[in-house]
């Protein structure tokens, strides 16, 4: 158990989102959903949209804001059992010879945290599983994020 940081979800100054916000689904297209996630925080902003949409060589999530408070740090984390390396705007994950690369369109940092040991009590022990996150000050700007299978062609997935 790793709480609401075990989900590929966004916290906004390190604090978990409420949990009786409310967010609604809309279509975005042929490919594509949308998350109305404003009531997730309190005076954070004016409205947080999520949206996903597949592409021909995977999938584009982006969290875009508007009217978002000043010097707020917003912070994607999903966790993987996946090896991990990262670099100024990827993370590529590796498990099992299949890489999956994750491509951060904005300026931030990646970061790897170990969770295989609970922290608290009431959580269980995780062996191997590492937490991926990705930090930046996105204001107004939307932050997206493009996952894409990398070929095991020995090209295009090297850090």
């Amino acid at each position: 158990r790793q709480g609401m940081r075990s989900h590929s979800v966004f916290a906004i100054d390190g604090k978990n989102h409420k949990v009786s916000g409310k967010v609604s689904l809309a279509e975005e297209g042929e490919n594509g959903i949308s998350a109305d996630c404003s009531s997730l925080y309190d005076g954070v902003w004016k409205s947080a949209r999520r949206s996903w949409r597949l592409t021909e060589d995977g999938f584009v999530l982006c969290d875009s804001f508007e009217g978002m408070v000043p010097d707020r740090e917003y912070a994607f984390n999903f966790v993987t059992f996946a090896y991990v390396e990262t670099d100024a705007q990827r993370a590529v994950l590796n498990r099992s010879g299949e890489r999956v690369e994750i491509v951060a369109v904005h300026a931030g940092r990646w970061e790897l945290e170990d969770v295989a040991k609970p922290k608290e009590v009431y959580d269980s022990p995780n062996p191997g599983l590492t937490r991926v996150v990705f930090r930046c000050m996105p204001t107004d700007m939307p932050v997206e994020f493009r996952f894409r299978p990398v070929r095991s062609c020995g090209r295009g997935g090297e850090l």
